[in-house]
């Protein structure tokens, strides 16, 4: 049986940097950056050789990675 990580959910201190971090040096791509409120972002990064299909977000967008 195939097992892979589906999903992972990361806290971090600065939204920006970690972004620049995940597309800059590990050439994944941004799906999504949607501010919640004054200190909290909502933010969806993927692999570039992740197909993008759909699931559910907090802020009711539905992604879903395969």
């Amino acid at each position: 049986m195939e097992r892979k990580i589906r999903a992972i959910a990361l806290v971090v201190k600065d939204y920006d940097e970690a972004i620049q971090f995940y597309t800059e040096k590990l050439n994944y791509k941004l799906i999504e950056d949607t501010r919640l409120d004054d200190k909290k972002r909502w933010v969806l990064i993927a692999p570039n050789n992740q197909t993008l299909t759909k699931r559910h977000c907090p802020n009711g967008a539905y992604f879903e990675l395969k």
